[in-house]
């Protein structure tokens, strides 16, 4: 061998011996408890994809807030509720995701809670308002929700949360947390697909492979692979994705894509999108109908993102996101589900002029880091809802 492909040799042994190192080093600090922790209750669902799972204690410690979060005995927070509505109560659903089952906040600042808590002012019945809220739920699994669990709580008036990514993870069979059933359109009606919903494999389903075609598929598909396998590989990512500077430059690149959660805010949307706001109407009509067939009344309230109210940080998305041009709207998802609201005469309520006026007044409204409501962004969005809910009674 020459002296030549001896160095390489050397090169290449000490190389492959440093990654290992490092990798090993990844994998015992991927193994050590974290000081800052949020802790997910969900476990696996065929039928939902995932739900909360019952009983369950866990205490969510960050550097912005330190929340115990309970479920009870059906994997919800709050007291127990039975199914059977005795008389001389009035009871609220609320179906929605992370906003509503609200781990950034204690339970008595939760959106249901405060809401609670006003409807109950100057009404002699009892109010009881159910938080059938679970992180990560989309409009498809907040119906077929309401149609296992739901409605066997007889509400008085069922109202959902409709977050911006709901849209986009509508017509999806794939999120971060595990599979999920999909309804697609079939001559303008809902079939239900992915159902019952296969079970994680591994970590697989975090590095789920979307969009793109030749090299940038290439590069997702390279990113799947790795990301199941290696310790290192996957801190290198959460460092690479965490950079406004590299989520640009990738996208840019060809190499990635604005996130399908955020694709609602674009005014040209693709044959995608329009696809994924087509089965979202539907589903939304769908909700309506089971509901007021069950004899409750439906709202949707749009929860407004931290983008949408707050300019700064609309900015700061922008540019990590590449998101140039006037195409991008942080409102824009609003003002469709408004259309959506006007086509099926679904009774809305779009509160983002009230949390921009807050937001400009000084109030925090959002965390900084986890981007959810605060306590106040909590009480804020039961108040708008507690006014329009009184308003129409």
């Amino acid at each position: 061998m020459s002296e030549r492909w001896m160095k390489l040799a050397v090169v290449g042994c000490a190389t492959a011996l440093a990654l290992a190192m490092a990798e090993g080093v990844a994998r015992w600090f991927e193994s050590q408890p974290k000081a800052e922790k949020v802790h997910y209750l969900t476990a696996y669902d065929p039928e939902l994809g995932w739900r909360k799972e019952a009983n369950r204690r866990v205490e969510n410690h960050t550097n912005e807030f330190d929340v115990v979060e309970e479920t009870n005995s059906q994997g919800l927070r709050g007291p127990e509720i039975p199914f059977e509505k005795p008389e001389g109560v009035y009871r609220v659903l609320m179906l929605g995701d992370s906003f509503l089952e609200g781990y950034t906040v204690a339970f008595d600042d939760l959106v249901s809670e405060r809401l609670r808590e006003l409807l109950q002012q100057g009404r002699e019945e009892t109010v009881e308002v159910v938080n059938g809220g679970t992180a990560g739920y989309s409009t498809d699994q907040e119906l077929l929700f309401y149609r296992r669990d739901g409605r066997r709580y007889h509400p008085d008036r069922t109202v959902l949360l409709f977050y911006v990514n709901d849209v986009w993870f509508n017509r999806s069979e794939r999120y971060w947390r595990g599979s999920k059933p999909r309804f697609v359109l079939e001559d303008g009606a809902l079939r239900l697909t992915n159902s019952p919903a296969p079970p994680p494999a591994n970590d697989e389903f975090a590095y789920a492979v979307s969009g793109g075609r030749g090299l940038a598929r290439t590069v997702r598909q390279a990113d799947a692979w790795m990301g199941t396998r290696s310790a290192l590989y996957r801190l290198a990512r959460v460092a690479a994705t965490d950079s406004p500077f590299a989520k640009r430059w990738l996208i840019r690149a060809g190499l990635a894509e604005v996130p399908g959660e955020w694709k609602p805010w674009s005014t040209r949307p693709s044959e995608a999108l329009e696809q994924a706001w087509a089965v979202t109407e539907a589903l939304l009509a769908q909700l309506r109908d089971e509901v007021e067939a069950d004899g409750s009344t439906f709202t949707v309230f749009w929860v407004p993102s931290r983008a949408a109210v707050e300019p700064d940080d609309w900015q700061r998305t922008r540019e990590a996101y590449a998101m140039d041009g006037e195409e991008w709207d942080p409102a824009e998802d609003a003002r469709m589900l408004e259309r959506i609201c006007q086509r099926q005469k679904l009774d809305c309520i779009v509160p983002l002029e009230r949390f921009r006026e807050a937001a400009s007044d000084g109030e925090a409204l959002y965390y900084r880091e986890d981007a959810h409501w605060t306590p106040r962004g909590h009480a804020l969005a039961a108040e708008v809802m507690a006014e329009s809910l009184r308003a129409e009674e």
